[in-house]
């Protein structure tokens, strides 16, 4: 398993990194991999489609392609994917937009201790 993180924002990619990089061991993943954009990211994802990845998806991306672009995709491609939206303005996010694979929405800015919470859930959903 992947942990993925796809943000814009550098200063919150590296704490994001760093935060679940501390934590690699006890959500049973293998890497921690950040991307800024979506083209990057589907790239990655297409190597193996049926890898199972946590992402943490910035939902306003910069960018022809936004987080929900990326969610789509995801849903549609990738059978063994889940993420989490990340926003600054998490309450105007429609549940509409959330796909199968989405988990929830975390509002930025995110702390450690959430974050640490978050790595737990996915450690369950795993043990599933």
């Amino acid at each position: 398993m992947n942990l993925i993180i796809v943000e814009d924002d550098l200063v919150i990619q590296l704490f994001l990194e760093e935060a679940l990089s501390e934590d690699i061991d006890q959500s049973n993943a293998e890497n921690v991999y950040t991307f800024s954009t979506v083209e990057e990211t589907i790239e990655f994802l297409n190597q193996d489609k049926f890898k199972t990845n946590f992402l943490f998806i910035d939902y306003s991306l910069e960018g022809d392609l936004t987080g929900v672009d990326l969610a789509k995709h995801i849903d549609s491609n990738c059978p063994n994917c889940y993420y989490y939206f990340l926003s600054g303005n998490a309450s105007i996010i429609k549940q509409s937009t959330y796909g199968n694979g989405c988990l929830g929405i975390l509002s930025k800015p995110i702390s450690e201790n959430e974050l640490r919470q978050k790595v737990l859930q996915i450690k369950q959903i795993l043990a599933k």
